[in-house]
C-alpha cells in the first residue's frame, strides 16, 4: 500500500513547483519543461521517449513522451512553461540541438535540493518566495544568459498575453488569429513554431491547471471541473491524466498551496 505524503505546491505565471511529492505518472507529454530530482539522495528511474534514464536530477524537454515512477519517494517536480522567458533560457542553455533531456551534475542537484528544502520550510508569502527564486537562476547559471532568449513574433507574444489575461479556454483558432490580425493557417504555424505546441493543447493545459488549483483549495472534482469549463468531471480527469500524467485526486494531499507572482 502506498503511503500518502502531504506535499506543497507553489504556482506562478511561468511555473508550477511541487515539493515532497511521490509520483507515478502514466505515459504522457505536454508543453512544460520538467526539472525532476529526488530529495532522498538516491537515484530515480525516468523513462524518456522509451529510454530508461537513471539519475538523481534531470531536465526534461517539453513535448517529450515520458513516465515518472517516484512512488514512496520524496521528490521535486518543477513544471516550467515552454513559452516563458525562463523556459527559453533553459532550452537554450541545456537542451539545444534537439536534446530530449539533460542529466544534472551532482553539485547542481545538491544546491537545488537545499534551495527547494528552504522554500518548503520557510516560504509563507510571495516576497519570500521571490527572494529564494533568484537563487534558482544562479544555481542553473542563467543570469548571464538572458541575451540568449529568442525573440518571439510580437503577434504571438500578444496572443499569449491575451490568452493568459483571463480564462479564454474556449476561443477558437480563428478567433485568436483574428485578434492579432493573422490568418488561421499563418497563426497556427507561428504559434507552433514559437511555443512548441498547438493552440488547442496550450489552452487545454491552462484549463487543467485552473481546475487543479480549485481542487487544491478543497473544492470537489465536479465543482472544479465545471467551474474551469469542462463538460464533466470525467472529461477533466481524463485530460489531467493525459496532459500532466496524474489524477486530480492527488491535489487533495496538498498541505500548502501558494499562488506566487514573479516579475522576470
Amino acid at each position: 500500500m502506498t503511503t500518502q505524503i502531504p506535499f506543497k505546491v507553489y504556482a506562478s505565471d511561468d511555473h508550477l513547483l511541487i515539493v515532497d511529492a511521490p509520483f507515478y505518472t502514466q505515459k504522457h507529454r505536454h508543453q512544460f519543461l520538467h526539472i525532476i530530482l529526488t530529495l532522498d539522495h538516491y537515484s530515480m528511474g525516468v523513462q524518456v521517449a522509451g529510454q530508461d534514464v537513471i539519475c538523481q536530477g534531470l531536465i526534461l524537454q517539453s513535448n517529450t513522451e515520458h513516465v515518472l515512477n517516484l512512488q514512496d519517494r520524496s521528490s521535486v517536480l518543477l513544471l516550467i512553461d515552454n513559452t516563458s522567458s525562463l523556459g527559453q533560457l533553459i532550452k537554450k542553455r541545456y537542451l539545444n540541438s534537439d536534446k530530449k533531456y539533460f542529466i544534472l551534475p551532482m553539485p547542481m542537484v545538491s544546491a537545488l535540493r537545499e534551495l527547494f528544502a528552504s522554500i518548503s520550510n520557510n516560504v509563507i508569502d510571495t516576497k519570500t518566495y521571490h527572494r529564494y527564486w533568484v537563487s534558482f537562476y544562479q544555481i542553473l547559471g542563467l543570469e548571464s544568459h538572458l541575451y540568449l532568449v529568442q525573440e518571439k513574433d510580437q503577434r504571438i507574444t500578444k496572443a499569449l498575453e491575451l490568452l493568459n489575461a483571463k480564462d479564454n479556454y474556449h476561443l477558437s483558432l480563428a478567433q485568436v488569429a483574428e485578434m492579432v490580425y493573422l490568418s488561421p493557417s499563418r497563426f497556427s504555424h507561428l504559434f507552433k513554431e514559437y511555443t512548441g505546441c498547438t493552440l488547442k493543447s496550450h489552452l487545454l493545459f491552462k484549463q487543467v491547471l485552473s481546475a487543479l488549483i480549485l481542487v487544491s483549495k478543497g473544492r470537489s472534482i465536479t465543482e472544479s471541473a465545471l467551474e474551469a469549463g469542462f463538460d464533466s468531471p470525467s472529461h477533466f480527469s481524463t485530460a489531467c491524466k493525459r496532459l500532466v500524467g496524474f489524477s486530480p485526486n492527488i491535489m487533495y494531499q496538498v498541505s500548502c498551496f501558494l499562488k506566487v507572482a514573479l516579475y522576470y
